[in-house]
């Protein structure tokens, strides 16, 4: 048939020689010309595949300012300190130098050295971008100086300790500004992902964002494998910056039933998306033998097992926790059974030398912290099923303070709006296009999935229990299922049934 030949591919083979032929005609400045011309083509489809609805678009300032986005990273600040002021040099100066104490195993001894420092005294006035700072550099040196003994260190030149066993105690150096710190900015007393929002910086601003431009400004180990394992989200996270606040006005489309915005805003998330996983293949940098026995020792959480908080009461603890300043921190008082350390090579600390310490239970990093992942199933309908909604409602008491409310009033407010998902198919016969791009949406998040899925598997081959505390394998399958269950799989629609 003539259809057939038209697309076969030895006529595929003669177009593409033609096309080169063509090129080489046309010389480099006509090159340079059509190379210019098609760039503003794709400009001009992407631009047509954005909302620019103006009801929605006057909404985005107070939305920002509410919940602390900014117009050029969403929940990433715009820029960041990369070095407090000179009354926190203690901090600055061992953080400075911690891949180097860590690797030899002089760590402790530094910290145990260091002064008492009280946060209102070094940073009176504190500013914001200075309690970001302060968090980065504090949960660096707490899970260095409890998880750093169980670190392979020899695997990057540093020292063998033949007692490879956590020290689960933190000393008053760093456990009470740590404290002060994350009651400020409504974080839990631990390392999150929220560090990735904080601890960057750009290495050529005239190139794009992207995970081999940036850069940690402290790292815990100094390797190419920590610095691509925290830049790949951070890069993830800023792809999502300008949607992000659509996102969450986009109940008022829905209520004016705006189908053609809709319809834009979907396929604006879906770009999002695609750049998303684009970034995300950029985890092959990381190193699975480095990541595993190096990187992912010093990103554990102090849970089913608690970490011992000197220099804090019971009652500033209860008090922080009621409050919700501490997240999804929780304490309990020393007794003289407590654990302090993973194995019976170090003696345990008693109540009478805790020093009115605190046991406090916290879970580690997870991409379940990811801001962008929450709106996005809630923007989309997805369900998770019993396991993945436990997972995600125990994940956002791990977020900053603001980020959190975001979620939750953006979950609230479809209580009283037709969800997105239920509003697209009940006028899927009126406006199948709509429907379709809702598909497309729902298949460009389920491989983002997809490719997290495949990427924890090489990382994790030897672990059935990710950061954040979760059997990883079960509950990423599900997450996966769940997104792909979302889609409608209208006719017209590219995401086919059973894929």
């Amino acid at each position: 048939m003539t259809t057939a030949a038209a697309t076969s591919p030895s006529a595929a083979g003669n177009t593409s020689r033609n096309s080169m032929i063509a090129l080489a005609l046309l010389g480099g400045s006509g090159i340079a010309s059509l190379l210019w011309c098609l760039d503003q083509k794709r400009r001009r489809r992407m631009e047509n595949r954005v909302c620019t609805d103006p009801e929605l678009l006057a909404l985005l300032p107070g939305i920002r300012e509410e919940y602390s986005m900014t117009v050029g990273g969403g929940v990433i600040p715009e820029s960041v300190l990369h070095r407090l002021p000179a009354s926190c040099d203690a901090w600055e100066n061992l953080v400075e130098q911690l891949p180097a104490l860590n690797k030899s195993r002089r760590l402790r001894a530094a910290i145990d050295a260091m002064p008492l420092l009280d946060l209102d005294t070094v940073l009176p006035n504190v500013k914001m971008e200075e309690l970001w700072r302060a968090n980065v550099i504090l949960s660096q040196l707490c899970n260095s100086y409890c998880h750093g003994p169980g670190t392979r260190w020899d695997l990057i030149g540093g020292v063998v300790d033949e007692d490879t066993s956590s020290i689960l105690t933190l000393p008053k150096q760093v456990a009470k500004p740590y404290f002060q710190v994350c009651q400020r900015l409504g974080l839990p007393v631990v390392l999150t992902q929220a560090v990735d929002m904080w601890n960057w910086r750009i290495l050529d601003p005239s190139l794009p964002r992207e995970p081999k431009n940036m850069d940690l400004i402290s790292s815990m180990t100094g390797t190419q494998t920590e610095r691509f394992f925290h830049m790949v989200p951070h890069c993830m996270l800023h792809a999502a910056a300008a949607v992000l606040p659509k996102l969450f006005a986009a109940d008022l489309l829905v209520a004016k039933r705006k189908f053609a915005a809709l319809g834009d805003l979907f396929r604006e998330l879906t770009d999002v998306l695609e750049r998303v996983n684009r970034i995300f293949r950029d985890i092959s940098k990381v190193e699975p033998a480095i990541f595993f026995d190096v990187s992912r020792p010093l990103l554990g959480g102090f849970w089913p097992t608690p970490v011992l908080l000197q220099g804090i009461s019971m009652v500033e603890a209860k008090a922080a926790a009621a409050a919700g300043e501490v997240g999804n921190t929780t304490f309990a008082e020393v007794s003289a059974t407590s654990p302090t350390t993973t194995t019976s090579t170090k003696s345990d600390l008693n109540a009478a030398d805790a020093e009115e310490g605190v046991l406090a239970f916290s879970k580690g990093p997870s991409a379940g912290q990811s801001t962008m992942f929450f709106v996005f199933d809630i923007f989309l309908g997805v369900s998770h099923g019993e396991d993945g909604r436990e997972f995600q409602e125990d994940m956002i008491g791990y977020l900053p303070a603001p980020h959190r409310a975001l979620v939750l009033d953006y979950r609230a407010k479809w209580h009283e709006t037709t969800p997105v998902r239920q509003f697209v198919e009940q006028n899927k016969n009126a406006h199948p296009e709509l429907a379709q791009a809702f598909d497309q949406c729902v298949q460009k998040l389920a491989d983002v999935r997809k490719f997290h899925l495949a990427t924890v598997r090489r990382q994790l081959v030897k672990a059935e229990v990710g950061t954040g505390g979760s059997s990883w394998k079960v509950l990423l399958e599900a997450m996966l299922h769940g997104t792909k269950e979302t889609a409608l799989r209208c006719p017209l629609s590219a995401f086919a049934p059973g894929r």
